[in-house]
């Protein structure tokens, strides 16, 4: 019995000894910070010991004994964690893009394809199977299925990134996207993933807190996030988190990219607002790290705070990376909206909407499993 105990520990060993040295070392986790970065980034006001700071103080420790009963939980089968039924996804038709019109087309999570001003610009483009370099490590997309295949999009003006977490910078995709585009922009440090993969450098520009660019008639802010970074066991923080304004000719789009809640959105509001329409982080969340993920009736307030005018929940439907039922965050912030008079639009996955009327075909088509909060019909 000893020598099976240690045939199977050295097993374990090698496996975690194998995992590590890939996150490490292997191309897809992605580049690790020069210390000529590193002395660059010291000017900032949060950039502190080598690491990217949040404006609050954020802890991230999950009690040690919470680790393992939260593995177990994420592993147990929960019917409500998963739609029960194949998603309606919707297919786009990207011959006709771009339509001339401020449209938006969820693609799931937190990717996004915007058309503004006669441009295409695509947010967060995760469009693989699974937000993971392990594979089994993550579980699948609920629905295979996407509104188009990214060989079919047509070229993109601006490829727009938040952070560099697997569920919203993704390898492969990267590596399709970047010969149709001559355009990535990102926050501070994310492009030496990029630059690791082959993308050519003159198509990487990287931005802090409250930077400003134009690509013609758009204007973009880089507007503070409340989250962390990292693709490996010892970059965390190592690279900036953010979400984006886009300002048109007549238009302005506030993109949350993955936050806890804070006093930011209020200063975003202030500072930049009011928006005409907002994509807010909904969903992922868990009170043991709520300071990096919003509560659903925080991406409310969030929205109203900030000032949009219509809201649109996103870092759901597409992935399962937390414990609630899939479709509890529409839910539950749809309700809380309702407090502030926040109008919030749920487009299906593919469904393209005009952002000056942003109603859509079937706004409860999340509902079509659940007759209420987390009780599935099967």
């Amino acid at each position: 019995m000893g020598t099976v105990l240690i045939v199977l520990l050295s097993f374990v060993a090698l496996g975690i000894l194998a995992l590590a040295l890939f996150i490490r070392y292997g191309v897809e986790p992605g580049g690790y910070a020069t210390p000529e970065e590193v002395r660059r980034y010291g000017a900032l006001e949060y950039f502190r010991k080598n690491k990217f700071q949040n404006e609050l103080e954020t802890n991230l420790n999950i009690p040690f004994r919470n680790y393992f009963s939260l593995a177990a939980e994420y592993f147990r089968t929960d019917k409500t964690r998963r739609p029960a039924h194949k998603l309606p996804i919707v297919s786009l038709d990207t011959k006709s893009l771009p339509h001339g019109k401020t449209e938006l087309t969820w693609f799931g999570h937190s990717a996004m394809l915007l058309e503004i001003d006669g441009k295409t610009v695509l947010i967060d483009p995760m469009l693989s199977e699974r937000p993971s370099p392990v594979p089994y490590t993550a579980k699948p997309r609920f629905c295979p299925d996407l509104p188009a295949q990214i060989c079919d999009l047509p070229n993109i003006d601006l490829i727009l990134l938040s952070h560099d977490h697997y569920d919203h910078l993704d390898y492969k995709t990267i590596l399709e996207l970047h010969g149709r585009t001559e355009r990535f922009v990102m926050p501070y440090g994310v492009g030496r993933h990029l630059r690791r993969w082959g993308v050519d450098p003159a198509k990487i520009t990287e931005y802090g807190w409250w930077d400003e660019l134009t690509v013609e008639s758009l204007k973009l802010t880089c507007t503070p996030a409340r989250h962390f970074s990292g693709r490996g066991f010892l970059d965390r923080f190592s690279t900036l988190w953010c979400g984006w304004v886009i300002e048109g000719e007549s238009d302005k789009i506030y993109y949350s990219g993955d936050s806890g809640y804070g006093p930011h959105f209020q200063k975003i509001g202030e500072r930049l607002g009011p928006f005409s329409f907002a994509m807010l982080e909904c969903g992922q969340y868990h009170e043991d790290w709520k300071n990096v993920h919003m509560l659903p009736e925080e991406t409310a307030r969030a929205g109203h705070e900030a000032g949009a005018r219509w809201a649109m929940p996103v870092h759901w439907g597409a992935f399962q990376l937390a414990l609630h039922p899939w479709n509890e965050p529409v839910q539950r912030m749809r309700a809380a909206a309702a407090e502030y008079e926040l109008p919030v639009v749920t487009p299906r996955i593919g469904e393209t909407i005009d952002l000056k009327n942003p109603q859509v075909e079937q706004p409860d088509w999340w509902m079509d499993q659940v007759d209420t909060l987390g009780e599935v019909k099967l």
